[in-house]
């Protein structure tokens, strides 16, 4: 992988936070977040899981390289960013079935939409990078088509979580209404 290449992901990862911390510091998005006291102990105990699941996946990841030898098939810049796209999801699963995914005055609707619209936007390029220039199969390497399509997997699978969230939650209210 060319070295210009990570310095660019890097700056534009960099110039991405400083954007969207002053665009929120301006029209005051984080200030109107607050979450109760079970919600505060639900992020804990979710940020607990994702960083117990990047341990154990970077650690299987490291003694997979070393027990195996590089084989070229993950690329290791591809195994890290895929270890933190798994770690992500045990915390957002335990939050969205926790009720602890959203703050009161959060615009949740909209939240989702524009978690599906990314997604799909990800399964769209990871679909059309693998058929048309038939990676990884050409080239028997893992690389940036497969991380775009675990991105798009995991969105719509979020998706599909606060789905079935809320319907568990109507269901409730409806044998609550019955009773």
């Amino acid at each position: 992988m060319d070295h210009a290449f990570i310095i660019g992901f890097a700056a534009a990862i960099v110039a991405a936070i400083v954007f969207y911390s002053v665009y929120a510091r301006r029209k005051g998005i984080s200030e109107g977040k607050e979450f109760d006291e079970r919600q505060l102990i639900v992020r804990g105990k979710s940020f607990k899981a994702s960083y117990i699941t990047l341990a154990v996946l970077l650690i299987a990841y490291l003694l997979a390289g070393s027990s195996f030898g590089y084989t070229g098939i993950l690329d290791p810049f591809y195994g890290v960013i895929l270890s933190l796209l798994f770690s992500v999801f045990p915390m957002i699963a335990v939050r969205i079935f926790n009720d602890s995914y959203f703050g009161r005055g959060d615009h949740s609707k909209r939240n989702l939409i524009t978690i599906g619209l990314l997604s799909l936007f990800n399964l769209g390029t990871g679909l059309y990078r693998i058929i048309s220039t038939g990676e990884p199969f050409k080239t028997g390497e893992m690389n940036v088509s497969l991380v775009s399509l675990v991105v798009g997997v995991m969105g719509i699978a979020v998706i599909a979580m606060v789905l079935i969230r809320n319907l568990m939650l109507k269901k409730a209210e409806e044998s609550e209404d019955d009773e």
